[in-house]
């Protein structure tokens, strides 16, 4: 967990004594409408809205939803003059863009294709998107020379939308194919890192297309994609499907690949799905399995988020429905600061029946800061009910100077105090936290939460519960990237049986009625 970037989680428990203090600590197109008889199904953020409007926003509605837009003052283009910045174009027929020829789209202007016309882009052609690109309903958009979204550019697809074998299409900023759209791609497609193509309806990408995803590849609810060519995935490279895939052909996946409760994804034919060593499936359609040995220990995991005010309002029904089962939501940081979401997200989360933890983010640099701290923790959760761990997050740089044995102390220290108030306590923390600077004999009665990225499973040396393997998770109801956390025990249970959490305060048991 970073405060000022994106929060890692993770969690278990135990009890220490360290230099006399008591501690419990804890480790963390083609039409898809078909499914033929060689199908095969495998193991089977909420977007932004941004306005429709003339001053070059983008023009993604919620939920890929096309807005009218009112052109009365806006400019007709042909193809061939020069467009400015500040000013709101549109085309009523048909408006091309030839050989040798390069249009730029400044930033602040909009182009509007509008219905029943059309805006081609020759073999040769080019077009450059700084500003807002709309095509309509029952309009037409051709690339067969090469489109580039520019950062802070957009282009917005609600009609038909083809891209020829000759195509190259950049992009690095937001690329929508709208509900009751049509998204025929056969060429060659960058989405880099800034880039992302959300896909509301049908789309194709033919047997001709190859498109590498450094960025965000999403199929939305209602969605479905066809593959066909070639879809690679990289390392930084997020796919989500929150709709339907059909791979015709083969997926390599290095990145992460999200699949959510209620998506499909099938292989057709030659279809394959190939995972790196370095790629990841999140698939949230899997429901945890307790192993053959302990009742308390999940197989493969728990699947849960952590969230913080960086992750802006959230949508918790949503996050329920795209199989999330736990969260951890930060409640404070420092002596005296409460998350400024804190309240609403544990009460909605707590709606949408998702279990939940807290974490507060720790930047004590000794242990009457560290008490200070745990203190102020302890009366930011004290009202409201928690099913899962509470979590000292101990990673700040400004504390890494400190040394080893004041670092053990200080979380000795929190824990300790959170402890002795009744709650079920775990430590977080990176590898290298855990492995250098914190001498984890000494906490050698603590489980341990281990948040590693890029790798198929922590190359931690001890034992953990909890493993956070990403910070770029994509799951319905949220903007932009959330951490992702796998659980390996039944800490629901574990802290109801044990008596944890005050949660008989809220959930007292009922006496049996006497005659």
């Amino acid at each position: 967990m970073k405060l000022h970037k994106r929060f890692a989680v993770v969690f278990l428990a135990a009890v220490i004594s360290l230099s006399g203090v008591s501690a419990f600590a804890a480790a963390p197109v083609g039409t898809t409408d078909f499914l033929p008889d060689s199908v095969t199904a495998e193991n089977t953020p909420q977007e932004s809205s941004p306005k429709q409007s003339g001053s070059g926003e983008e023009a993604e509605s919620a939920e890929g939803v096309y807005t009218p837009i009112n052109t009365e003052g806006w400019q007709e283009w042909d193809g061939s003059s020069e467009l400015l910045e500040n000013t709101n174009y549109y085309i009523s027929e048909t408006a091309g863009i030839g050989k040798d020829k390069t249009v730029l789209l400044p930033k602040s202007s909009t182009l509007l294709v509008g219905e029943n016309a059309q805006l081609l882009i020759y073999l040769g052609g080019t077009l450059n998107v700084e500003g807002t690109l709309i095509t309509a309903p029952d309009s037409y958009f051709l690339n067969s020379g090469t489109l580039s979204v520019y950062g802070g550019g957009s282009l917005s697809s609600f009609g038909e939308s083809a891209f020829s074998v000759s195509s190259v299409t950049d992009v690095s900023s937001t690329v929508v194919a709208g509900k009751d759209s049509k998204f025929t791609f056969s060429g060659k497609m960058n989405i880099y890192k800034s880039g992302k193509l959300t896909i509301y309806n049908s789309a194709s990408f033919t047997g001709n297309s190859v498109v590498t995803v450094t960025g965000i590849l999403r199929i939305a609810e209602g969605g479905a994609l066809s593959a066909g060519g070639e879809l690679l995935v990289t390392l930084s490279g997020r796919l989500s499907d929150a709709g339907r895939i059909i791979l015709l052909n083969k997926l390599s996946n290095s990145g992460i690949f999200t699949i959510e409760s209620n998506a499909q994804l099938f292989t057709v034919n030659k279809g394959e799905n190939i995972r790196t060593k370095s790629g990841r499936m999140v698939d949230f359609r899997e429901a945890p399995k307790l192993s053959e040995t302990g009742e308390y220990e999940y197989v493969n995991g728990m699947k849960g988020i952590d969230v913080s005010v960086w992750q802006g309002v959230i949508d918790w029904q949503k996050v329920k429905e795209a199989g999330v089962q736990f969260a951890i939501i930060r409640s404070s940081h420092s002596a005296d600061t409460v998350d400024k979401m804190f309240e609403y997200n544990i009460t909605e989360a707590h709606k949408a029946g998702i279990l939940v933890g807290v974490y507060h983010y720790c930047y004590a640099k000794n242990i009457i800061e560290a008490y200070r701290e745990a203190n102020h923790f302890i009366e930011t959760i004290r009202p409201y009910k928690i099913d899962f761990p509470v979590m000292f997050d101990f990673e700040d740089n400004s504390q890494v100077s400190l040394g080893k044995q004041n670092l053990t102390n200080i979380a000795a220290v929190f824990l300790g105090t959170v402890k002795n108030a009744g709650y079920y306590p775990m430590i977080y923390s990176y590898k290298n936290w855990l492995t250098n600077l914190v001498d984890m004999d000494k906490l050698k009665n603590y489980e341990v939460a281990v948040a590693e990225w890029n790798v198929q499973e922590p190359t931690y040396a001890g034992e953990y519960g909890v493993w956070q393997y990403s910070c770029k998770g994509l799951v319905s109801g949220i903007e932009g990237d959330v951490d992702l956390d796998l659980c390996f025990k039944d800490y629901a249970r574990i802290i109801r049986e044990g008596g944890w959490n005050h949660l008989d305060e809220f959930d007292p048991p009922t006496e049996e009625p006497t005659a």
